[in-house]
């Protein structure tokens, strides 16, 4: 596994994340755009509705498979319940996000991966 590490500006917080650079390769930058394409496409129409469980997840039904991707390539991030105890960056915690969040994850692994390469 070659981890590497990535971070995601959300404004006063900062979401670091431990990302799988192979599994990243296996999960291509095309799959990987798809969400960023689509974030850019509807982001205006659904401003403010949060997360993919509303009714944008008609919207968004393509996107569980890059969803899926971020899921097996994220190794763990600084994201913790109530209690203190870590969330696992797994497909039930990624896809509650709002796309916009999703999409700054996706952005933020890709230029690291493609930052790397060059």
């Amino acid at each position: 596994m070659n981890e590497r590490t990535a971070t995601v500006d959300l404004g006063d917080d900062q979401l670091v994340l431990l990302y799988d650079a192979d599994a990243v390769k296996e999960a291509t930058a095309e799959g990987l755009g798809i969400l960023l394409a689509v974030d850019a496409k509807y982001r205006h129409r659904h401003e403010g509705r949060g997360a993919l469980g509303d009714s944008a997840e008609r919207d968004y039904a393509h996107v569980f498979g890059t969803i899926r991707s971020l899921s097996l390539l994220l190794v763990s991030w600084n994201v913790e319940g109530e209690d203190g105890e870590p969330i696992p960056p797994d497909f039930e915690h990624l896809s509650a996000l709002p796309l916009a969040t999703l999409s700054a994850i996706a952005e933020a692994v890709s230029r690291d991966v493609f930052r790397e390469a060059a």
